[in-house]
């Protein structure tokens, strides 16, 4: 009977020890730090202590489980990683404090924003020094090394509002304002606006006030560097051969790179001057009209000058009166874009008269010589 009763004790306790197991496994503490990628870029995140890493996209997170025994000793322990990303300075040790039984958010942001420096000048960039605009000192050069024409480099920096100022191998310095950079975003620190020229003309352009550049036929490229001795629009001005005379605005309020291409837009109508007389008057008409318009001189042609328009792609009539009152016509000639219509006028045949708006297409006939026209 004595044994029954103690098997029958020793069965009730354990059964009241495994319902005690129980409720301290349902009422375990748990203690967590949920990490969350606050930026717009994937990153990594290495914890050290436990050489353990792991990858979270934009706006994702994951989480560490802590276990009772990290909190042996200590209700709170501190514990430490690093990130790696594009905005992210991965050397710096990152430290948070967590208490057992805490479910800590752990939110990762941008250590700031990543500025490109890309030299466009044809000369190496001795030195470069990003410094917020507020300071009266350069600090360190970001470089690490020259920086050749057509490479770039990326420097990492807090958020704030930046100047640039660069050293040239040739001893030249530009200065860069208004770089505003904010966390988790790129932007340029140069300043630049590129012309590239595929009209098949020449093109003059001049950029502000500046002296005009002549940009050749074939592909060419150039840069004008952007610095603080410009305002926030800066203008590009545009003439040519196979364009229309126009001004171009560019927003320059902040670091940035422009570029423009010149594009035909369509043909000249060249008068050449093979008199001894100077052309005081040219009237350039499109066939379908019967009178032929305003005179597009403004001046004279000289003897053995030119001078050039550039006309909309069309079949156009022309008229060419010089000082003496000779005159000559010419009907039904097609222009093309990109390409020139050479007219050579001299006063051999030509009649004197006095100009009538109204065209007279009996006079419909005149001289083609090697891809040239010989006024009639």
């Amino acid at each position: 009977m004595k044994k029954v009763l103690i098997l029958g004790l020793v069965v009730i306790m354990a059964l009241f020890m495994i319902g005690c197991s129980d409720d301290d496994d349902d009422n375990a503490v748990v203690t967590k730090a949920v990490f969350t990628n606050a930026t717009n870029h994937e990153i990594e995140v290495t914890l050290p202590d436990y050489t353990f890493s792991f990858v979270l996209a934009a706006g994702e997170s994951t989480s560490k489980t802590y276990n009772a025994e990290s909190f042996t000793d200590f209700d709170e322990i501190t514990d430490s990683y690093t990130v790696s990303g594009d905005y992210f300075d991965s050397s710096i040790e990152r430290t948070y404090v967590i208490a057992q039984g805490e479910e800590l958010d752990v939110t990762i942001t941008a250590d700031g924003g990543r500025v490109n420096i890309v030299n466009n000048f044809n000369a190496s960039i001795n030195s470069a020094y990003l410094y917020l605009a507020s300071s009266s000192e350069f600090g360190n050069n970001v470089l690490t090394a020259f920086l050749a024409a057509g490479e770039e480099f990326d420097v990492l920096k807090a958020a704030g509002n930046y100047k640039l100022t660069v050293n040239l191998d040739n001893s030249e310095t530009y200065t860069f304002d208004n770089i505003a950079l904010t966390e988790d975003v790129t932007v340029l620190g140069v300043s630049t606006l590129g012309v590239k020229n595929t009209s098949g003309g020449l093109v003059t352009f001049k950029v502000d006030n500046n002296p005009s550049q002549t940009i050749g036929t074939s592909d060419d490229f150039t840069v004008t560097v952007i610095d603080d001795s410009y305002e926030d629009d800066v203008d590009l001005q545009l003439s040519g051969y196979f364009i229309f005379n126009k001004t171009e605005q560019f927003d320059f309020s902040y670091a940035a790179m422009h570029e423009y291409t010149v594009e035909a837009e369509g043909g000249v109508v060249k008068i050449n001057n093979m008199s001894s007389n100077n052309i005081t008057e040219v009237y350039i008409s499109p066939s379908a009209n019967t009178e032929w318009g305003q005179d597009w001189l403004t001046g004279t042609i000289a003897p053995g000058s030119n001078y050039a328009w550039t006309v909309e792609p069309g079949t156009y009539d022309i008229k060419i009166i010089d000082d003496q009152a000779f005159e000559a016509e010419i009907y039904e000639e097609v222009i093309t874009i990109a390409n020139t219509s050479n007219y050579d006028y001299s006063t051999d045949g030509k009649k004197q008269g006095v100009h009538n708006n109204l065209k007279n297409k009996s006079n419909f006939n005149f001289k083609k010589i090697e891809g040239r026209v010989e006024a009639n």
